[in-house]
């Protein structure tokens, strides 16, 4: 069937890095850190690895910026399942910032297709995601600022590093993707998130 004759789904724009890709385990392990006990030790709500780790940014992003880095960190627990859940309702869109030098926006695609596959169809790789259309879209993403800028619905998902540690603390990874997955199937509905 040509793509002119589906019905177009609304646009849900699927964060990579702290959402579907383990981006705090590559930070820890670059830098010769046990990711679960820097984890368990994470201060609740603190988004930036840098003030965390306590180091300057040129010292944070010095071990973070070549290829393996980016095309080698891991799934996170029930990326797969969020992703294939959100795809009933939505046409996702994996988005996800330039950061660590030339080599990134490589390995963020190759990582993309390894895990979901040679078919995916959408992804920016952006600086900002103020530049995204927030037009009849959802983002889920782990940073409120990226939320804030972005400027339509946004549901975060709750992290250790943002407002919704308690929650992030509490479920199981199965469960915060059935609570995303929900609250992203009631914003097609029309309803508030928060």
């Amino acid at each position: 069937m040509s793509d002119r004759y589906k019905v177009k789904l609304p646009v849900c724009y699927l964060d990579m890095d702290g959402v579907v890709c383990n981006f705090h385990w590559g930070a820890c392990m670059a830098h010769g850190r046990d990711p679960e006990a820097t984890m368990r030790n994470w201060p609740k709500g603190e988004y930036s690895m840098e003030t965390a780790f306590g180091m300057t940014s040129e010292e944070f992003w010095g071990k973070c910026r070549d290829y393996s880095f980016w095309r080698n960190m891991p799934l996170l627990p029930g990326a797969v399942r969020l992703y294939d859940k959100l795809t009933t309702k939505f046409e996702v869109v994996f988005v996800s910032m330039v950061t660590g030098g030339g080599e990134c926006p490589a390995a963020k695609v190759d990582w993309l297709q390894y895990y979901f596959g040679r078919d995916v169809r959408y992804c920016m790789l952006h600086c900002s995601k103020g530049y995204m259309n927030p037009s009849q879209a959802l983002l889920i993403d782990d940073y409120e600022k990226n939320i804030d800028q972005f400027g339509g619905t946004g549901l975060l998902y709750p992290a250790v590093w943002n407002s919704k540690h308690e929650l992030a603390g509490r479920l199981t990874p199965a469960a915060v993707v059935d609570l995303v997955c929900q609250r992203a199937m009631t914003a097609v509905d029309g309803s508030e998130i928060k």
